[in-house]
């Protein structure tokens, strides 16, 4: 570690020292260190650091370490601060922009996973890989839990926080303790190793289940879920001025009922939190070829509803129903053969990130009717 009051680094921060270097020497053999860069990756030229008075006295953990020669010596299990006398001038020094905050690095140098019976299979695919947030030694993964998976009651599902080895000396996390398991809003500890058991999980909610994997200490990781339930149903959300998912792209309800047009009385309004509604009023006619689809006004935007990726045969109202982009031209459209009544609907998607790509699942949609 170092702090170095340079020209870089703003403000005379020491009167007394121009820099000073920490240095930890965990290990059981005397360490050298000095190879040092500045923000701009150059060499820092390492010259007049001695050791601190306070490491100088025949007490110290440190009396035995030295600098010499531009390098900085230090005995086995110490720790020892360096410091640079005030000179002159003052040099380049380290920006506080370039000293990187570790927690957003991330912990591990390969994919992290949560394989189980909760997202497809004990197999690893992108469907249960988490993703590094960032920020604060975190990763994290979102997946969308249906009325098909919860049942008529809780479900009790098992999963691990692996990599692809499995190894004892990879990333492999279980329970601590035989039993335990996972609740919504409660950080469970987890312990590393090839022995630990299986982290389950009662799955008795409908909704998007959000996990955080969170690995400031890795030999004692957290994992937290919280659970985003659908909307209550048929509650129209009040229009949102917040940037829209699809920017300033339009989208509306089409069908045979629209005559497969672009038709204002059938557009979505976005509502916030990748969330667009749509009320229309019945009946509307979905049968034939087609069904329906959401689409922009140019038919390079489109979206359709389906049972993971199977036409959908048959409308369940506050089900969700996978959403996926739809390649013009190519594929089979989603089948919805049925016509809604009469009476006041809402359609509504909700997008789990930005589109990117046209062909691919994208979000969930739920339909619902008004009393």
């Amino acid at each position: 570690m170092s702090i170095d009051d340079g020209v870089k680094a703003g403000a005379d921060m020491d009167s007394a020292n121009d820099a000073a270097v920490v240095i930890i020497n965990a290990t059981p053999g005397t360490q050298i260190v000095g190879n040092f860069k500045d923000g701009d990756d150059q060499t820092i030229a390492l010259d007049g650091f001695q050791l601190s008075a306070a490491h100088s006295s025949e007490n110290s953990i440190a009396g035995d370490a030295s600098f010499a020669n531009g390098e900085f010596t230090v005995p086995a299990w110490s720790a020892a601060v360096f410091v640079k006398p005030q000179g002159s001038a003052r040099g380049t020094g380290l920006p506080v922009s370039k000293k990187q905050d570790p927690s957003t690095v991330e912990p591990f140098n390969v994919p992290v996973y949560l394989p189980g019976t909760l997202i497809g299979s004990w197999d690893f695919a992108d469907a249960n890989k988490f993703t590094f947030t960032g920020a604060d030694y975190s990763y994290a993964l979102s997946t969308e839990v249906t009325k098909d998976v919860v049942g008529d009651g809780a479900q009790s599902v098992e999963f691990k926080v692996s990599d692809k080895a499995w190894g004892d000396d990879g990333v492999n996390y279980g329970v601590c303790t035989a039993g335990a398991k996972l609740t919504a809003g409660t950080p469970l500890t987890l312990c590393p190793g090839t022995g630990t058991g299986n982290i389950a999980l009662d799955v008795a909610k409908v909704g998007t289940y959000h996990f955080v994997f969170k690995a400031m200490n890795k030999d004692k990781p957290t994992l937290t879920l919280s659970i985003e339930e659908p909307a209550a149903a048929c509650e129209l959300l009040p229009d949102s001025s917040d940037t829209a998912t699809l920017g300033t792209t339009k989208l509306a309800l089409v069908g045979k009922f629209s005559g497969w047009n672009f038709d204002a009385q059938y557009q979505f309004s976005y509502k916030g939190n990748s969330v667009y509604q749509a009320k229309v009023t019945g009946p509307l006619d979905m049968t034939g070829d087609g069904g329906f689809k959401m689409r922009g006004e140019e038919w390079s935007t489109q979206f359709f509803a389906n049972e993971q990726g199977n036409p959908i045969t048959s409308m369940e109202f506050a089900k969700s129903y996978q959403l996926s982009g739809f390649a013009n031209g190519s594929g089979d459209l989603a089948k919805a053969p049925l016509t809604l009544a009469s009476g006041d609907y809402i359609f509504q998607v909700k997008f789990d990130s930005v589109p990117t790509s046209v062909t691919a699942p994208v979000g969930s949609m739920q339909v619902c009717q008004l009393p």
